[in-house]
């Protein structure tokens, strides 16, 4: 079994909350100006120059989405032996493994990927491909973006607080501050898709059913939009991310089996995320789903 990575080992890329994003979205590429001389480069050798730098940042990109990879492996075995020991994983452990390993590889496969011009969801999703590593929802479960939710009600308290000494308009700390409830209200509006009975959906016509399956995508995509918009504010007011890194809906057509990969993935480890951040809400439906199941009853 290869051994599991030292959280803050010197050798991890340098990286801060504020620069972490969506992903890369410009279309710049790497410079290949020289400092002034007798000998500039032909238009030629900028052009392989220009090329070399693309291909060795996109093979670095794809390096680091590896030992990321790797990253989230080594956690979820880490909770296994904590499991296994009788032993809960402590905040200072857990921000360890997000904040000194998972953000900063996360910001170099973001930088590289910019700098070889990996600018649409299809080319990303080719060089993140090693990083979405499983569907099983137990091991999802595990993962570091899932636990992230364990500290969601903290990190909201953060960013409350955050807003409310800022310098801001009072409308606009208003809008920010409401932003918090309104992951809560996409969790739920997904969890009665979620838990909706199967009496319900028998009853369905074709064109109910239809609907039904075009509410629920629209409801988990609502609610994988509500975090992303708590990470940015979290980055615009200087707290920490709600999740190392923000998370694709599915709103495209004509996807590549890889985009497809990655907005499964991202789907559902958002959801793991929430059952989580929001335990004894789903408990409660899952229990209520379970009684109405057995005996006819909520």
């Amino acid at each position: 079994m290869r051994n599991e990575k030292k959280v803050g080992a010197k050798d991890q890329p340098d990286g801060q909350w504020q620069d972490l994003a969506r992903g890369p979205e410009s279309t710049e590429t790497t410079e290949t100006e020289v400092p002034e001389g007798e000998h500039p480069l032909t238009e030629e050798q900028r052009k392989e120059l220009g090329e070399f730098l693309k291909n060795h940042h996109r093979e670095m990109a794809v390096m680091m989405v590896g030992e990321l990879a790797d990253t989230n492996k080594d956690f979820v075995k880490f909770r296994k032996r904590l499991k296994q020991e009788g032993r809960t994983m402590s905040e200072k452990e857990f921000k360890a493994w997000e904040q000194e390993l998972y953000a900063p590889w996360w910001k170099g496969i973001c930088d590289h990927m910019r700098k070889c011009g990996a600018n649409t969801e299809e080319e990303q999703a080719v060089i993140e491909k090693d990083l979405f590593f499983t569907y099983d929802e137990s091991e999802l479960h595990e993962t570091i973006e899932a636990q992230a939710g364990n500290y969601f009600h903290d990190r909201a308290d953060a960013l409350r607080e955050a807003i409310n000494k800022s310098d801001k308009s009072e409308e606009e700390k208003k809008k920010d501050i409401d932003a918090i409830s309104a992951f809560y209200t996409a969790v739920n509006w997904h969890l009665d898709y979620k838990y909706m009975s199967a009496d319900e959906k028998r009853s369905m016509s074709t064109s109910d059913w239809q609907a039904y399956e075009r509410g629920r995508t629209s409801a988990h995509n609502g609610a994988i939009s509500a975090l992303n918009h708590l990470n940015d504010l979290a980055r615009k007011y200087g707290t920490t991310p709600f999740t190392p890194r923000n998370f694709w809906t599915s709103n495209k057509s004509n996807q590549t089996p890889e985009v497809s990969r990655r907005m499964r993935y991202d789907r559902d480890v958002v959801e793991e995320y929430y059952a989580i951040a929001f335990s004894s809400e789903v408990r409660a439906r899952e229990n209520k789903a379970k009684r109405l199941q057995r005996f006819g009853i909520y």
